[in-house]
């Protein structure tokens, strides 16, 4: 009698496999890195924006033209 086919999946070798602990280890290193990518990408976007308000910001009074005259 022949034996049923064995699953290709179990002749794989058990050391390919990851233990819980490795998958957990690597979900929160990609998640860390994914953190540090946020931060540093809103570090550079308060930085830009503190950079863009000094252009931004109204002339000072000696500065500024003086107001056309109106005609009433």
């Amino acid at each position: 009698m022949m034996s049923p086919p064995v699953s290709p999946l179990l002749q794989l070798h058990p050391s390919l496999f990851l233990t819980g602990a490795q998958l957990c280890r690597i979900y929160m290193a990609k998640a860390a890195e994914k953190e540090h990518r946020r931060e540093a990408s809103l570090r550079h976007k308060a930085r830009d924006y503190q950079t863009n308000a000094v252009h931004l910001q109204p002339p000072s009074v000696n500065e500024r033209s003086p107001m056309p005259a109106t005609n009433n």
